[in-house]
């Protein structure tokens, strides 16, 4: 992830901070106006011009007020810290970035209170994953510590440095644990994270949540994690959060602060002061103090009583280069152009692009039966990648091609790599899915407006468009399916693309998508279900992976509103008006055999089967949107060739010479007349070209045992007269057949639908 560039009023806001400290440490009284006249003189242009704001002005208070106190040669009072604090104008003027992004600074004696209660020692390593004007930050660079500060809006972040003296990244900070260096462990995090809004997600009353349980994630253990975060956060209000974090911790202290405290912040809102120690195995919510405080001296006598003594910390060993326990002051800020940093050797990006070689030769893999071969990717060696934790197997016909070698790596955490979260098998349908998605189909093709009718292109049809290439995945149970959408859907994600759709069988199958997000690093609210918008109502969500259902897919509203112009709307309203290779976001349709029969079936005695709603709906929203990065999930894709009809991006038919087939109903009859043969000559092609991969579990190892049950005499009576009784509900359901000429007297079918929905109810009901 990209740190934003520098903002060009640097000097400028400097300028001001350094005149701000200045008085303030002369005891100078500032007041609204005289925070205007500093603006003014620093931008040479009044607030009118629209080059600074108010949003500017309290931005550089803030940041003179943690300055001045850092040159301050006595150590911070409470006392002292809050008649300073009160002798401040109070921030009157909001700005719409500043509701966005929820940046309410942390009141100077609030934040001395929060770095006492984390006892942080000049051996510390103290992350401070959202430091905005560097106010928690300052008592960390007071103590002498090694301060991680880490800002995502520019002008903050400027300022931050100006104060601190050294650089801040700009990283999201809700998924900090994951961009942050693999070598950076704190000991400490001090944490003021945003209450309900972030860069790229508004109204999410679980933001403050995400923060704090990515940057526990990252804290060493038996650190020290202090964090000031929303009333809500709390066990009855927010239960999933506050066990995730109470599973890893000792949560010592969970104090309600008066509203009050935030009265020079312009708001009045109460928060909510969290303590807590990583301990390995956790301790729980067993020993935590749950209490409020209405004034900050109560809360710093309570912080001094009932906060035990930090726990010792496990941390990797530190560089060779000697780092000086005692603190330095800053430098005066008139010297604003920062020196070239000195030469160093860069860390590992987190999150590059995954590192793997063609092998020269195909490898292969050995058969373990008379059916199967044992499996391991064919033409790519994935550096660090961890073998998958169950042996998986591929059939001998499969087994018997090699994949292409990939054109395109997708980007990984590289935890992910290295932990194994994701396998290596897992990661090689990443790389060919990322490759898939690469490259468009050949032609360009007209979609009619209701999406149902696509053909090929004339050549003067200037709104004729490309199909972007799907990938199909048909690996079985235990080989982590949903777990590789993930990674799919995380790729794009890292790479900008914040939108994707995720359709799945059923809606209880939520629930397992957004652990396999939550497994690879991903927030559970990220994942939103459709249904929490009504048909009529826009997703207003800014960002986020879709979760919806086939039925729903389909399905209209009361007013002839549809679900599927609703989520067509969402996922194109980003849509760049020219064509752009980048731009496309990823429909995942998980369980995809729930699509089948889009083009209809064989005729059979109860006449030729209708194409499917669900099957109809996934064409529509594939022609709908077709830049975007489609993959298929079945583990039974290539079993009947009514489960391939739906596959529109796998380049099996199309217009001219580069395609198989010219039409859908020639690949169906051609599949029909082969049998399945012809498709398993259809998957191997499709792996050869590099889209299509299926594994399974091997059973290597696993014996059978055949268990007879002999009935006693009481089970074999119960069980004829059961059957004797069916035999009269059969007969007399024959006779009503016939009696309502559903059959003839000799039992052939006058209505093959009709017979088969009775007998279809009436099993069911047996089964119940």
């Amino acid at each position: 992830m990209l740190t934003a560039p520098e903002p060009t009023d640097t000097r400028q806001m400097a300028d001001a901070v350094s005149t701000l400290s200045t008085a303030m440490r002369a005891g100078q009284l500032i007041t609204a106006k005289m925070l205007e006249r500093t603006m003014e003189a620093s931008f040479d242009a009044p607030a009118s011009s629209g080059i600074w704001d108010w949003r500017c002005a309290y931005d550089a208070m803030e940041a003179a007020s943690t300055h001045a106190m850092l040159l301050d040669a006595s150590a911070p009072e409470l006392v002292a810290l809050s008649a300073a604090a009160s002798k401040r104008p109070t921030q009157t003027k909001r700005s719409e970035e500043q509701i966005r992004l929820q940046q309410f600074s942390t009141p100077l004696p609030f934040a001395f209170i929060a770095a006492k209660a984390a006892a942080i020692t000049p051996a510390d390593v103290v992350l401070e994953p959202s430091a905005g004007t560097g106010a928690l930050a300052g008592f960390v660079k007071r103590t002498g510590a090694s301060l991680v500060a880490n800002e995502i809006d520019p002008r903050r972040r400027a300022l931050l440095e100006i104060v601190t003296g050294q650089r801040a990244s700009g990283y999201d900070a809700a998924q900090i644990d994951d961009l942050l260096a693999a070598s950076t462990v704190p000991s400490v995090v001090l944490m003021n994270p945003p209450f309900a809004s972030s860069v790229d997600r508004a109204d999410d009353p679980h933001m403050a949540a995400r923060h704090l349980l990515s940057a526990m994630k990252r804290l060493a253990s038996g650190g020290r994690l202090v964090a000031i975060m929303p009333p809500r956060f709390s066990p009855e209000r927010e239960p999933d959060h506050w066990k995730a974090l109470a599973a890893q911790c000792a949560i010592r202290a969970s104090i309600l602060i008066d509203g009050s405290v935030y009265r020079k912040q312009g708001t009045g809102v109460e928060t909510r002061l969290i303590v807590a120690d990583k301990i390995p195995g956790g301790m729980g919510d067993a020993d935590c103090v749950f209490g409020r405080s209405t004034t900050l001296l109560n809360l710093n006598t309570l912080i001094e009583e009932v906060i035990p003594t930090r726990a010792p910390v496990d941390l990797p060993k530190p560089n060779d280069t000697p780092r000086p326990s005692a603190r330095k002051r800053p430098a005066p800020l008139r010297a604003v152009p920062k020196p070239a940093p000195a030469a160093r050797a860069k860390p590992a990006p987190v999150n590059a692009r995954l590192s793997w070689i063609p092998f020269d030769t195909p490898r292969t893999n050995a058969p373990v039966s008379d059916v199967y071969a044992s499996y391991r990717p064919q033409r790519i060696d994935i550096a660090g990648a961890l073998p998958h934790p169950t042996p998986l197997v591929e059939s001998l016909a499969m087994a018997s091609v090699a994949p292409p070698v990939p054109n395109a790596t997708p980007t990984i955490p590289a935890r992910l790599v290295e932990t194994g979260a994701l396998s290596e098998a897992q990661l090689e349908t990443a790389i060919y899915a990322s490759d898939a998605h690469s490259r468009f189909l050949p032609g360009a093709w007209s979609i009619s407006d209701d999406w149902r009718d696509v053909t090929a292109a004339r050549e003067d049809d200037g709104d004729a468009v490309p199909f972007r290439a799907g990938f199909f995945l048909g690996d079985g149970t235990g080989c982590g399916k949903g777990r590789q959408v993930a990674s799919v859907i995380l790729d794009n994600w890292l790479a900008g693309r914040r939108r994707a759709l995720w359709v799945s069988k059923t809606d209880k199958l939520f629930e397992d998508a957004r652990r396999d997000w939550q497994d690879i690093g991903g927030s559970p609210t990220d994942i939103k279900q459709l249904s929490r918008w009504k048909p009529n109502e826009p997703i207003n969500a800014a960002n986020g992976i879709l979760f919806t259902t086939y039925a729903t897919l389909r399905s209209e509203g009361k007013d002839g509103t549809t679900r599927l112009q609703q989520i067509v709307d969402w996922l194109a309203e980003d849509r760049p008006e020219d064509h752009d290779d980048a731009w496309g976001p990823v429909i995942a349709f998980d369980e995809a055999h729930a699509m089948g029969n889009a083009a209809g079936g064989e005729a059979t005695g109860r006449g030729k089967k209708a194409a499917s709603q669900q099957g109809i709906a996934g064409l529509r929203i594939q022609n709908a949107v077709p830049e975007a990065r489609v993959i298929y999930v079945s583990a039974t894709g290539a079993t009947t060739v009514e489960n391939l009809a739906y596959a529109t991006r796998l380049g099996l038919w199309g217009a001219g010479a580069d395609y198989p087939f010219p039409s859908r109903e020639g690949f169906l009859s051609a599949m029909h007349m082969g049998g399945v043969a012809a498709m398993e000559v259809v998957a191997r092609d499709l792996k050869a070209m590099g889209l299509y991969i299926a594994r399974s579990l091997s059973f290597e190892g696993v014996e059978y045992e055949m268990i007879e049950h002999d009935l006693t005499e009481r089970q074999r009576t119960v069980y004829d007269q059961w059957a004797d009784a069916f035999q009269v509900i059969h007969t007399n359901i024959d006779a009503a057949l016939r009696a309502t000429n559903i059959t003839d007297m000799d039992g052939s079918s006058n209505n093959g639908q009709r017979k088969s929905a009775v007998m279809s109810r009436f099993e069911s009901l047996k089964q119940r």
